[in-house]
């Protein structure tokens, strides 16, 4: 069961992949185009939090403090690399420590 599963899965990105490929010369449609640039803003967010919360349970944990200092730069100043740029240092902060 685990291997067909494996093996579905890796044909299904393996076609999508391709598919991509094949459409490289012909331009893609721009409904398309415009969806795609909206991908890292919607991947992004859940990894950040599940490597922020995946520490068992416990939110007093130096990466929540260092997120909510990064989403706290990041809401008053609008600026991504400002807010990864705080989270950064106080996570070093908080190590050199």
């Amino acid at each position: 069961m685990t291997w067909a599963l494996i093996i579905t899965v890796g044909l299904a990105t393996y076609v999508l992949r391709a598919s991509f490929l094949m459409m490289a010369g012909k331009g893609a449609n721009p409904l398309l185009t415009r969806a795609l640039r909206f991908v890292p803003v919607v991947v992004l967010p859940p990894l950040a939090v599940s490597a922020v919360m995946n520490n068992g349970g416990s939110t007093m944990d130096v990466r929540f403090l260092c997120a909510a200092v990064a989403g706290l730069i990041a809401w008053r100043t609008g600026n991504a690399a400002a807010a990864m740029l705080a989270g950064m240092l106080v996570l070093w902060l908080f190590l050199f420590l």
